[in-house]
């Protein structure tokens, strides 16, 4: 009888499918998928702070500027050990945009105490899967130049190498 509950439950939830006709329909999904969503699930997958509703705004190039931005500003505060925390209490004084102040705001809340440093790396890795799966690259050629746009062209590069 539990049994019974169970699979009625996973029907009115729609989780009664196969495994396989699951993933079909996951990969389905995922090929109108835009390159903020692909960003957001890699991130979610590592359980790092989503940026999807402000990448959402953007185009990839607009997106890695945005990056950049951050990551310059992260440079003048101090490099790879400060904080995602620490980013934000000094954004005030780096001079950043309104906008990369709100994607620092939105970092900070999601992970204050994770080393700045080690979200760009996870960043780069999630920026240049995305790159791929939306077949991107192109997009990328007209990002402004700079250490954000060489390490996803790098990254990008090795994940296509693997796929």
């Amino acid at each position: 009888m539990e049994s019974v509950e169970r699979s009625r439950g996973r029907a009115a939830h729609g989780t009664d499918r196969a495994p396989h006709a699951q993933e079909a329909a996951e990969e389905q999904q995922g090929e109108h998928m835009s390159f903020s969503d692909s960003y957001d699930n890699c991130m979610a997958q590592k359980h790092l702070p989503l940026l999807g509703e402000l990448f959402s705004r953007k185009t990839l190039s607009e997106a890695v500027a945005l990056l950049h931005e951050v990551h310059s500003a992260l440079e003048a505060a101090g490099g790879p050990d400060i904080t995602l925390a620490a980013l934000a209490a000094a954004s005030s004084s780096l001079g950043l945009t309104a906008e990369g102040a709100e994607l620092v705001a939105i970092l900070a809340a999601g992970a204050g105490n994770l080393a700045a440093h080690l979200y760009f790396v996870e960043a780069v890795s999630c920026m240049a899967r995305a790159v791929i799966k939306e077949n991107l690259l192109s997009e990328l050629e007209t990002a402004p130049a700079g250490f954000i746009k060489d390490q996803i062209g790098s990254a990008a590069s090795e994940v296509g190498a693997v796929a």
